[in-house]
């Protein structure tokens, strides 16, 4: 027979110490989530526009090329 998980927690409601650790804790990962979501729409971003500019590398030259000509 398995031990049930909220059978570690006390009944009695959190202190106004814990309230506010608890607060501290899910502030700080919803900052966590945050970041790595924007890290991941930056990286998303850099990633196309450096595949954008390899793969128009050649048009790129060829237009430069006839601007310094």
């Amino acid at each position: 027979m398995s031990k049930d998980p909220l059978d570690d927690f006390s009944p009695e409601p959190l202190t106004a110490r814990e309230n506010q650790k608890a607060r501290k804790i899910i502030r700080d990962q919803e900052r966590m989530d945050w970041l790595w979501a924007s890290l991941r729409i930056w990286g998303g971003w850099m990633a196309t526009a450096t595949a954008a500019t390899y793969a128009a590398k050649d048009y790129i030259l060829m237009a430069l090329r006839s601007l310094v000509q």
